[in-house]
């Protein structure tokens, strides 16, 4: 089903799509490597340059190849009442997935710089907004509206491809939370290969993957705040 909705539209070839790949890794691996060398790594903002650099590249990209945000999934589900089934679902079965992966690693997540957030509500309230609108909207729009319909333009939309490009994009997005280490990576890489299969399970459409992104970031947040970094985890 996933290789018939993405033959509906009119694709970039393997090489145009290879190519825009090549260079959104290429500058964002240099911005964000040239931003964690001017900025505190356990700075709140830390992501905020390469995340704001990323989304205008995949942008511009798009309207390089004439396309638009909503050929890559930001357009309403149809129909809008299954908004309602597959944003929980995606949410359980992300939570069921790290519960059983994350005993398997070593260590916990580097949160640390999100230690400041513990019993402080104006920060906490200016934070969730942030990663609703960066974390939810933005990442979701950058790595599994742009890059992963790009990938399985590289990899083909057969079987086998949408899984290797779902499974590159997971790694990419696990990559850019280096600043959490290997635990880190390996659980956001998780989630990012449940979202990166959603996408394609749910019609190729990025709202329930926005929302339910959104709810694990605040889940997150939230017990941070309630019970401290180390509560947390």
């Amino acid at each position: 089903m996933a290789g018939s909705i993405l033959s509906r539209q009119s694709q970039p070839d393997r090489l145009s799509s290879l190519i825009d790949v090549a260079i959104f890794l290429i500058i964002v691996t240099a911005v964000d490597y040239g931003a964690s060398r001017v900025i505190d790594e356990q700075s709140l903002w830390g992501g905020v340059v390469p995340l704001l650099t990323s989304l205008a590249l995949a942008w511009g990209l798009l309207v390089l190849r004439g396309e638009k945000w909503r050929d890559t999934g930001l357009r309403r589900p149809r129909p809008l009442w299954t908004l309602a089934v597959w944003t929980p679902v995606i949410v359980a079965v992300a939570f069921g997935i790290l519960s059983v992966v994350r005993p398997l690693l070593e260590g916990e997540p580097n949160v640390e710089r999100f230690a400041v957030l513990e019993g402080n509500f104006p920060l906490y309230l200016q934070i969730m907004l942030g990663v609703w609108v960066s974390g939810a909207l933005f990442e979701e729009l950058i790595y599994r509206g742009f890059l992963l319909t790009r990938l399985v333009h590289v990899f083909g939309s057969g079987a086998a491809g949408l899984a290797l490009a779902n499974l590159v994009q997971a790694g990419i997005f696990g990559t850019i939370h280096w600043y959490q280490g290997l635990t880190g990576m390996v659980l956001t890489g998780t989630v990012g290969f449940i979202l990166g299969a959603f996408y394609f399970l749910a019609g190729r459409n990025l709202w329930p993957l926005i929302l339910a992104h959104g709810i694990l970031n605040s889940i997150s947040l939230t017990r941070i705040f309630l019970f401290g970094v180390t509560g947390a985890e």
